[in-house]
């Protein structure tokens, strides 16, 4: 998706036996990583009833879902572990990364220099 020097990923739910490009079964959300910060855009509900019902995500989505505290929700759901203590554990996850996040800043070679 996208354009020329312009990537924008969609995050679906596909049948392994469709191409790459092809035919897929439910649009889950998007990553644009050039917006700064990074635009993650993600439906944590559908996203959750996939892993639930057995979808295996590339290590990309996996590496973004663990990010956003979905990969916690489906290993805390598998535990037997109530929604309340879900979420709360997932936003305090988000928080934690929010942190992480913020303290990383860019800093281009004319800020470096001046």
């Amino acid at each position: 998706m996208g354009r020329k020097k312009r990537p924008l990923y969609g995050v679906v739910a596909a049948d392994t036996r469709s191409p790459r490009d092809g035919r897929f079964i439910e649009d889950l959300g998007r990553y644009e990583p050039l917006h700064e910060p990074e635009r993650v855009t993600l439906n944590n509900e559908r996203i959750l009833f996939w892993l639930e019902q057995g979808a295996q995500p590339t290590d990309t989505v996996r590496s973004i879902l663990s990010k956003h505290g979905l990969m916690l929700a489906l290993h805390m759901k598998r535990k037997g572990a109530s929604d309340d203590e879900i979420w709360a554990s997932v936003d305090s996850h988000r928080s934690r990364w929010a942190e992480i996040e913020s303290s990383k800043v860019k800093v281009t070679a004319k800020e470096q220099i001046g």
